[in-house]
C-alpha cells in the first residue's frame, strides 16, 4: 500500500528507573557484587550500546537498564515494559512479574539460580509468565496469531531445550515489534544467551538445528531476520529447487521482473498537464544478453511498445558488463529519441531470487487446499517480495543513487523521480510539439470504453451526413454532446453548431490547424495513389 506502518514509542527510560526501584537489593551486598562484576556490567553496556538497543548518548539510562535492572538480562529489560504495555491485565503485569512469588516470576528465577554467580533472567521466562495473557488476546490480533504459531512450533521441540528458549525469544521480539532497536537477528539471539552457555557455539548449533532439521525457523533473505514458521511436513526446499529447474526452460528473469506487480510506467507530468493528455513511457527490464543482441533500436521500440516511449532498465550479468553497457549507451548508435536507458552502478544478483519467487508463487497456487503448506509458502513470498521490490527500486527510485539514466547518448543528472518526469516532458516536447489540447478524458485515450465508442459513433454519423443538422442531431447533456463540444466547438474546428454547422478550414489554434492540415494532406495523397492505410495517418 501507500502507507508505511510506524510504531510510536514511549520514553522507556523512566520505566527502567521504576524497574530498578522495584527490584530490591541489599545495599551492602549489592555494592560488593557490583564492584566484583564491574567488568561484566561494562561489557554488557558496551555490547548493547554498540548494537543500538541502548542509546549511547544517554549513559544514565544505559546503566539503569543493565545494572539497575539486574538480574534481568538487558534484552529482557527492553522487552518487559513493552510487552506489559501490550498485553498486561490486572492479574499479570510488569509489577506482578517483578514482585510476586508465583511460578516464572523474577523471584522464582532468583531462587532457582542462587548457586550461579552472574545469572541473568532471559526473555523466555517473560514469555512463560505472560503466556496465559497471550493466549487470551483477540483471536484475529497479530499478537494472538504470533502466539498460536509459537505454541505450534514449541510442540515440536524439547520444552527445556535452548531451542525452545530461542523460539520464545524470537516470538517476543515480533510481538513487541520494535525492530529498529531489537531486530530478530542471529547476533541478537547470540547476545541474549551467550552468558547462559559455556560456548556460544551451542547457540549457533541450536539455531542451525531448528533451521535445518526441524525447519522451524526461516532466515529471511531480504534482511536476515529470523522468523518462526509452522512446518507442513513437505520438503519445501526440494520442491522449490525442482520447480526452479523446470521454470528456467520457459521463463526469463526479466519476464518475471516485468510481470511483478508494480507501476510499469513513467509519466511526463508537466507535458501532460499542459496538453491535457496522458502520454506515458513504458518501463521494462531487459537482460544484457538481449541488449547486446539488438541491432536496430528503432525497429525494436516499434515492436516492443504502444507507448509514446520506453524506459529500459538493463539487468547486467556482472560488474564488467556494466562498464561495457555504459560505453554502449553513450555511443553514437544509441540515439533513439524515444528511449531512456537505466544502468545500475553496481551488479546485484537477482536471478536466483526471481526464479525462486516465480516457483513459490506457482507452488502456492497448487497448495490452495492445504492451509499449513500455503501459509509456509506465504513466508517465502513475503520475504522474496522485499528482495525483488528492493531490486526494482534500484531503477525506479533515483534518490537512492544506485543507477544512472542515459538519454540520447548522454548521462542525465537525475536524483529524484520528478526529474525523470521532467526529462520525459522535454522529450515529448521535441517528439510531439504540435499536440492539440482536447480537454476530454473520455475521448482522449488510446483504448476507449464501450460507452465512449458509442458516443463517438453518434457524432461521426452526424459529421458524415449529406447535410449537417443542428448540433449534428445530438441533444441533452450526455457524453456524446460533451465529446462534440470538446473536440469540435472548443477547438474551433466547427462554428455555428447549434444552427447550421460549418467547418473552419483555418482555426485560430495553430496546433489544431496543423492537425487538420495533416489529415487533409493524408486524404489528398491517398486519392492520388489509389488509397492508403489509416495507420499512416495515426503515425503521422
Amino acid at each position: 500500500g501507500r502507507f508505511t506502518h510506524i510504531t510510536l514509542h514511549n520514553n522507556y527510560s523512566q520505566m527502567y528507573e521504576i524497574i530498578s526501584a522495584v527490584i530490591k537489593k541489599d545495599p551492602t551486598g549489592w555494592f560488593e557484587f557490583e564492584a566484583a562484576h564491574r567488568q561484566q556490567f561494562n561489557e554488557l553496556i558496551q555490547r548493547f550500546v554498540s548494537n543500538g538497543m541502548l542509546d549511547k548518548a544517554d549513559e544514565t539510562t544505559a546503566r539503569a537498564a543493565v545494572i539497575g535492572c539486574f538480574p534481568l538480562h538487558p534484552i529482557s529489560t527492553f522487552i518487559l515494559p513493552r510487552l506489559s504495555e501490550k498485553v498486561a491485565q490486572n492479574e499479570r503485569t510488569l509489577f506482578t512479574f517483578l514482585s510476586s512469588d508465583e511460578k516464572n516470576t523474577l523471584a522464582a528465577f532468583v531462587r532457582s539460580s542462587v548457586a550461579s554467580d552472574f545469572a541473568m533472567l532471559t526473555p523466555d521466562a517473560i514469555y512463560d509468565y505472560f503466556e496465559p495473557l497471550l493466549r487470551k488476546e483477540p483471536y484475529t490480533s497479530s499478537t494472538h496469531q504470533q502466539y498460536k504459531l509459537t505454541e505450534s512450533v514449541l510442540r515440536r521441540v524439547d520444552e527445556n531445550s535452548l531451542g525452545a528458549k530461542i523460539i520464545k525469544t524470537i516470538s517476543l521480539i515480533y510481538i513487541v515489534e520494535q525492530f529498529e532497536k531489537l531486530p530478530p537477528l542471529v547476533d541478537v539471539i547470540i547476545d541474549t544467551y551467550r552468558d547462559s552457555v559455556s560456548d556460544i557455539k551451542e547457540i549457533s548449533d541450536a539455531i542451525s538445528d531448528l533451521m535445518d532439521k526441524e525447519c522451524l525457523i526461516y532466515l529471511r533473505r531480504s534482511n536476515n531476520y529470523l522468523k518462526l514458521k509452522e512446518s507442513s511436513g513437505v520438503d519445501i526446499r526440494s520442491e522449490i529447487a525442482r520447480t526452479i529447474e523446470n521454470l528456467k526452460a520457459i521463463e526469463s528473469v526479466t519476464g518475471i521482473l516485468n510481470d511483478y506487480s508494480f507501476d510499469n510506467y513513467f509519466y511526463p507530468n508537466r507535458y501532460n498537464d499542459e496538453k491535457e493528455i496522458v502520454r506515458y513511457f513504458d518501463f521494462a527490464f531487459i537482460s544484457s544478453k538481449e541488449f547486446w543482441s539488438i541491432v536496430d533500436w528503432n525497429d525494436y521500440i516499434s515492436n516492443a511498445t504502444r507507448a509514446d516511449g520506453i524506459v529500459l532498465a538493463i539487468v547486467p550479468s556482472g560488474d564488467e558488463d556494466i562498464i561495457r553497457i555504459r560505453e554502449m549507451v553513450s555511443s553514437s548508435s544509441m540515439s533513439s529519441p524515444r528511449m531512456v536507458f537505466i544502468v545500475p552502478k553496481e551488479y546485484k544478483e537477482i536471478e536466483h531470487f526471481a526464479y525462486e519467487y516465480s516457483a513459490v508463487k506457482k507452488l502456492k497456487a497448487l497448495a490452495i487446499d492445504d492451509a499449513a503448506l500455503s501459509d509456509e509458502y506465504d513466508i517465502y513470498i513475503e520475504d522474496l517480495d522485499e528482495v525483488i521490490s528492493g531490486f526494482i527500486c534500484i531503477y525506479t527510485r533515483p534518490k537512492l543513487g544506485l543507477a544512472e539514466f542515459y538519454y540520447n547518448r548522454a548521462l542525465q543528472r537525475i536524483f529524484r523521480k520528478a526529474q525523470v518526469s521532467e526529462l520525459l516532458s522535454r522529450i515529448c516536447e521535441v517528439l510531439y510539439p504540435n499536440t492539440p489540447v482536447i480537454n476530454n478524458e473520455s475521448i482522449n485515450k488510446n483504448d476507449l470504453p464501450t460507452v465512449a465508442i458509442n458516443s463517438r459513433a453518434k457524432l461521426l454519423i452526424g459529421l458524415l451526413a449529406d447535410e449537417y443538422s443542428s448540433n449534428f442531431g445530438l441533444s441533452g447533456s450526455g457524453q456524446d454532446v460533451s465529446i462534440m463540444r470538446s473536440t469540435l466547438i472548443q477547438t474551433g474546428v466547427m462554428r455555428d453548431v447549434d444552427t447550421i454547422p460549418a467547418l473552419v478550414i483555418h482555426p485560430e489554434d495553430e496546433n489544431i490547424y496543423h492537425m487538420l492540415s495533416v489529415i487533409t494532406d493524408f486524404f489528398n495523397a491517398a486519392a492520388t495513389v489509389n488509397g492508403s492505410s489509416f495507420s499512416v495517418l495515426y503515425e503521422a
